[in-house]
C-alpha cells in the first residue's frame, strides 16, 4: 500500500497524464518530421484535388508522427492525414463539419499565412488554423524559433501578420480552448 502510494504521488508530483510528455510537444514532434507544414499542406491540397484547406496540424496520432490537413469541400470536411516523415498518404476520411463560411472567408492560403507567419518569426511552423472571429477571417499560425512557441494572427483576407505572441505550452492551449 505505502508502495503504491509513493508511485502515485511521484505520477502526480511528475504531471503524470496516462501519455508521455513528448507525444504532443512541438520541439519533439518537429525533431523527427521530414516535411515542413506548408509541403504537407500543398501535398493534401493535390490529394483532395478540391477545396481549401482551413486547418493543418503535425500530431502524434496512435505512435505515428502525422500531418493532419483539414479540406473545406461545401459542408463537409474532408482530413487528409499524411507521414510526416515522408509526406505520403496514410489516409483520408470525410467529416460532416460544415467550415464553408471559413472558407468563402479566406482570401489567401493556408500556405500563404503559413509563410506571412514565418516572414515575421523565423522558425518551424507546426499548426496553422483559420476561423472567422468578428465578421473576419484570420489563420492562427503556431512556430517553434529558438526552442520556444509562437503563435501569430495572420488576416485571412490582407494576408498580413501580426506580432508574435510567446507561448508558454501547448497544454495551456488546450486549457484556454476548453474554456
Amino acid at each position: 500500500m505505502k508502495a503504491a502510494l509513493i508511485v502515485a504521488t511521484m505520477w502526480v508530483v511528475a504531471g503524470w497524464s496516462g501519455t508521455r510528455d513528448d507525444d504532443q510537444n512541438p520541439a519533439e514532434l518537429l525533431k523527427k518530421a521530414g516535411i515542413s507544414l506548408s509541403e504537407a499542406v500543398q501535398k493534401a491540397t493535390a490529394i483532395a484535388v478540391q477545396g481549401t484547406v482551413v486547418a493543418a496540424e503535425l500530431e502524434n496520432e496512435d505512435g505515428k508522427l502525422i500531418f493532419s490537413v483539414q479540406v473545406a469541400q461545401g459542408d463537409k470536411i474532408l482530413e487528409v492525414n499524411l507521414d510526416a516523415k515522408t509526406g505520403e498518404k496514410v489516409n483520408t476520411e470525410t467529416e460532416n463539419e460544415d467550415k464553408s463560411a471559413v472558407a468563402k472567408a479566406l482570401k489567401i492560403s493556408v500556405t500563404q499565412a503559413i509563410e506571412a507567419a514565418l516572414q515575421k518569426k523565423p522558425g518551424l511552423a507546426y499548426s496553422a488554423e483559420a476561423e472567422v472571429e468578428d465578421g473576419k477571417p484570420e489563420i492562427e499560425v503556431k512556430i517553434l524559433s529558438d526552442g520556444k512557441l509562437f503563435k501569430i494572427e495572420v488576416d485571412g483576407a490582407t494576408g498580413v501578420a501580426g506580432t508574435p505572441k510567446a507561448k508558454k505550452s501547448e497544454k495551456k492551449d488546450e486549457k484556454d480552448e476548453k474554456k
